[in-house]
């Protein structure tokens, strides 16, 4: 496969560098913390974009039009990342549920470990690149 046909997520796992913090954030492939979450969800069990939406909302505080979930699930559907796994019947209708692959568990696993890495320094008050942006 070339280059141009593999997504940014899968030329990011096929690295054979290891996935390191000293590593600046901008070649890194990490992802938003809705993202995140999105994949944290369905991490746990199959789900529609309806119930996901709610999930956002409910349990996590996050807010998520459909037409920016739909696209975003779609985007991470053709990446691999995640996969449909059926069709869900409920009150609203229909809807497709999806759950993460393996390289979406492996994109979670590595952005989980960045992002506690960004609350350590954060808790050891590491804050060079805050402060460096108050100065400016």
């Amino acid at each position: 496969m070339s280059d141009r046909e593999r997504s940014p997520v899968q030329s990011f796992l096929e690295r054979e560098v290891p996935f390191a913090s000293s590593e600046p954030i901008e070649s890194q492939f990490v992802l938003s913390l809705h993202d995140l979450v999105v994949l944290f969800i369905l991490d746990s069990e199959p789900t529609t974009g309806y119930v996901l939406r709610k999930k956002l909302s409910e349990q996590f505080r996050l807010r998520s039009s459909f037409g920016t979930l739909y696209p975003r699930l779609k985007s991470f559907e053709k990446d691999g990342v995640i996969t449909q796994v059926g069709r869900e019947s409920s009150v609203r209708g229909s809807g497709v549920s999806y759950e993460l692959t393996p390289v979406g568990k492996k994109l979670l696993s590595e952005n989980l470990r960045v992002f506690n890495g960004f609350l350590q320094k954060i808790k050891e008050g590491d804050c060079q690149l805050i402060c460096a942006r108050k100065e400016n």
